[in-house]
């Protein structure tokens, strides 16, 4: 059993891996996607919306959901100390986010295995209406944090 030092370093080494992941992710960074919590086996990350977030019908594009559940589900896995690479992903789009401020992303941990970990992911809006639901792999790389 972990003694209450041990949990106290693991919670500041998630602490890290959020920073890092959040100052490191250009590409999510551009989208405006930030990481807002994280513990081991789960995470959510956050995107207030622009018009740059949007599609002709006015909805948020589809690429950007998944953007956003990528990030979510790649800051899940990492919660194991490791970085990780998307293997595969597959995004449900529930219903269109329209008329939407933010959205949140919620990744659940399924199965962390020795090298693919699998993240159950969902989008939902301001309201907790869920938008998008996912699963996606992860593989650990041999790159800590």
């Amino acid at each position: 059993m972990k003694t209450s030092k041990e949990n106290q370093v693991d919670i500041q080494e998630l602490k890290k891996i959020l920073e890092i992941r959040n100052q490191e992710n250009a590409f999510s960074n551009e989208m405006g996607i930030r990481g807002t919590v994280i513990k081991k086996g789960y995470a959510e990350t956050e995107l207030v919306l622009a018009p740059k977030h949007f599609n002709l019908n006015h909805s948020v594009h589809g690429g950007c959901l998944y953007t956003l559940a990528d990030n979510a589900g790649g800051a899940c896995a990492s919660s194991h100390g490791q970085r990780v690479a998307t293997l595969c992903g597959d995004l449900q789009f529930m219903r269109p986010a329209i008329d939407c401020k933010k959205l949140t992303a919620v990744a659940r941990e399924k199965k962390a295995g020795k090298r693919v970990i699998v993240v159950d992911i969902s989008i939902y809006d301001e309201e907790g209406t869920e938008i998008a639901c996912g699963l996606f792999d992860y593989a650990k790389m041999k790159m800590k944090y």
